[in-house]
């Protein structure tokens, strides 16, 4: 048969990804309905309008996909209500706030989705699929994860606000859906629904819940304002937010130059400290699910890092104003100002290092002597007022010592750091925190120190391979007439154009295109792998030599300062004596091969991971900062967050041997030789522990 083309219909089939040869199917084996436009024949999921004579095509388009409701048993809607009224009488127990702002201007109707019969039908069907109910069928999500839809056209309306993330929500959208309740008219301007956006992003003022602000449009936008408007919008979320707001940007459309203010307000909130993707998904729903989906997980993981692992609450984050870390990152600062910096006297300031020795048994001990400036000529010492940047953990100031003028600064560029999250206990607590992290860098300094003797006692191993060492830290206590006295961590200002990250303590290694989720299954494998490099059952033989435990003496009466690195490995003076070509291994595979090497160099109680920093190419050295150190000990395993909250003890040693399995080479296996066998753990063993911890 054949059938005449006109210009519209084969447009849609070029948008929609349909061969005319599916056309003479569907008018073959299709099922026929009479329709105002002619005959309309519906084959294989998709639907085709031709005339009434079957002589010209009029259109063609997918079948929209049918929602069906949840069925919702009564005991489950009695608990929806009594935490929907406490959802509303008391926003301090609220998980997340999340905004979907979703373009509905004229070109949303356009039905080149696969999947959906409208753009604007796709967004709302994977709203509901992959971010409500993905979220509470994973468990990720549930009463107290509030959720508003914003809808962007002439004026920015409010669709849903501040609703609990429940069934009945997703009913709703459902029923929404179903009954084609969606227009898409117009044209669509940013501003409003940004200013809405903010209203409801701040209408809570408990500072532990994580914030999530979901953009999607099919274009650029129709304001006619000037387009910096759109970016301070941005901007001002990213000063007051941070790293606590997740912000998606996901394109609607296949030309990517209809999306540059997209990414531009992906690029300013990042300069502030953000979580911030932009997102430009294939033409189907389920590519568009996927980014829903995806930014999800990462409003979990937000949730995830805020979260006390003992008491499962979520932690306040402290209120503090952010500067561009690009403008603190590039500025030059030749003198400072009391507008922009607190200034302290010497008198006003004290300068802690750390020190440690081994005592007559062996046992580690470690004091914070006081010490001078480290900088002859300082007279004073400066504080940015403002936050450049921001980790899990921690706040990043510029800091200076300054000279006896109270302006010039005199030394190299610092970095104060103090906690991110409010603690309890006044300074003390801080100054314990500080404290612990100025020793954990300290020490994971010293495990450097040690890889690298390895790697020169190792003939196999070239000369020109990168060595690694961790910023010297020391703490700064300053006593402010108005605050009272503060501790922070201070340490050199490295090049951040140049910083990377080579891998994390939640299992990501560079090379990944995201952080792996962790499922129970899957935790439960990286824990039973684990298991077996404790019991030896899986080390690999490499003909020349495996990797062996260091024997440590026995640890039963061990303190709580003792440390008990196990320093007796012979990784210092053992070598292999082999005629072969020396190999110069990648930063990258010194990198991973640190953190394995720290494992064993530690008698299997700690690994250091979360390895970031630069590579420093004059000197030919990996310089890291902020470690993470996973702690446990079999004998003492009442001993948890021993690094900080974010060591995460044996789970963060699985998490960390179940992806490093796709990088361990050639490097992981010199220098984890020549360690002593460590007493198996028969009767006290962790395998049948393994996954409860």
């Amino acid at each position: 048969m054949i059938i005449k083309e006109t210009e519209h219909a084969r447009q849609r089939r070029a948008e929609r990804g349909i061969d005319k040869k599916d056309l003479q199917a569907a008018l073959k084996y299709g099922e026929e309905h009479p329709c105002k436009f002619g005959r309309k024949y519906k084959y294989n999921g998709l639907t085709y309008i031709v005339s009434w004579s079957k002589k010209k095509e009029i259109t063609c388009y997918a079948n929209a996909f049918k929602m069906k409701k949840v069925n919702i048993p009564g005991k489950m809607l009695e608990h929806a209500y009594v935490a929907k009224k406490r959802v509303e009488q008391d926003p301090s127990c609220w998980k997340s706030n999340t905004v979907i702002v979703v373009d509905t201007s004229g070109s949303m109707r356009e039905s080149d989705v696969w999947g959906a019969s409208s753009r604007l039908h796709a967004v709302w069907l994977c709203v509901a699929l992959d971010f409500i109910a993905h979220r509470l069928e994973s468990g990720n999500a549930g009463p107290y994860d509030v959720i508003s839809v914003v809808f962007m056209g002439e004026q920015g309306h409010t669709a849903i606000k501040l609703a609990p993330t429940t069934w009945q929500l997703y009913n709703n959208i459902v029923d929404q859906y179903n009954n084609r309740n969606l227009m898409a008219k117009g044209h669509g301007f940013y501003i409003p629904s940004l200013k809405i956006a903010q209203k409801i992003l701040t209408c809570n003022k408990s500072s532990s819940c994580a914030l999530s602000l979901i953009f999607m449009s099919d274009g650029r936008p129709s304001d006619l304002c000037s387009k910096d408007s759109i970016l301070e919008s941005v901007e001002a979320l990213g000063k007051m937010f941070g790293r606590r707001l997740n912000f998606t940007a996901v394109g609607i459309g296949n030309h990517s130059s209809e999306f540059e203010m997209l990414k531009n307000m992906v690029d300013i909130a990042k300069d502030f400290g953000v979580q911030s993707t932009f997102v430009l998904p294939s033409m189907t729903t389920s590519a568009l699910g996927a980014s829903l989906t995806s930014t999800a997980t990462t409003l979990t993981r937000t949730q995830t890092e805020m979260t006390d692992i003992k008491t499962m609450k979520q932690h306040n984050v402290r209120e503090v104003i952010r500067e561009s870390r690009r403008k603190a990152l590039e500025e030059v600062v030749t003198s400072v100002s009391l507008e922009d910096y607190y200034l302290y006297r010497l008198d006003n300031v004290q300068r802690y290092v750390y020190h440690e020795w081994r005592d007559e048994n062996r046992k580690l001990q470690y004091f914070y002597d006081t010490a001078e400036m480290q900088h002859p000529m300082a007279k004073f010492v400066a504080m940015n007022k403002k936050v450049f940047g921001e980790g899990a953990e921690r706040y990043a100031f510029r800091f200076f010592e300054v000279g006896e003028d109270g302006k010039t600064v005199v030394g190299k560029p610092l970095v104060a750091k103090e906690s991110r999250l409010v603690l309890d206990g006044g300074e003390k607590h801080r100054k314990r925190f500080v404290q612990t992290f100025c020793r954990t860098q300290q020490l994971a300094r010293r495990i450097a120190d040690e890889f690298n003797a390895k790697l020169d006692s190792l003939n196999r191993i070239d000369k020109a391979t990168p060595r690694v060492t961790f910023l010297d830290c020391s703490v700064y206590e300053l006593n402010d007439n108005y605050l009272g006295k503060q501790s922070v961590l201070v340490e050199e200002k490295i090049d951040h154009m140049k910083w990377h990250k080579w891998n994390t303590n939640n299992g990501y290694v560079e090379g990944m295109e995201e952080v792996p989720e962790f499922t129970h299954d899957k935790l439960k494998a990286a824990f039973d792998h684990l298991a077996k490099l404790e019991l030896h059952d899986d080390v690999p033989k490499f003909g020349i030599g495996d990797l062996d435990a260091i024997y440590e003496d026995d640890e039963e009466d061990e303190t709580e300062n003792e440390d008990s690195e196990g320093n007796n490995s012979k990784s210092s003076s053992f070598d292999v004596r082999i005629t072969c070509t020396p190999i110069k291994f990648t930063a990258s595979e010194v990198a991973q091969a640190f953190s394995h090497f720290s494992y064993l160099a530690t008698g299997r109680k700690r690994l250091i991971c979360d390895l970031q920093g630069i590579f420093d190419e004059a000197s030919n050295t990996l310089k890291f900062t902020d470690p993470v150190i996973h702690y446990y000990n079999y004998r003492r395993q009442d001993r948890e967050n021993v690094h900080g909250r974010t060591d995460r003890g044996r789970k963060g040693m699985a998490m960390f041997f179940e992806t490093h399995k796709g990088c361990c080479g050639h490097l992981c296996r010199l220098v984890t030789l020549g360690f002593k066998r460590g007493r198996m753990r028969h009767g006290k063993g962790s395998r049948q522990r393994s996954f409860a911890h």
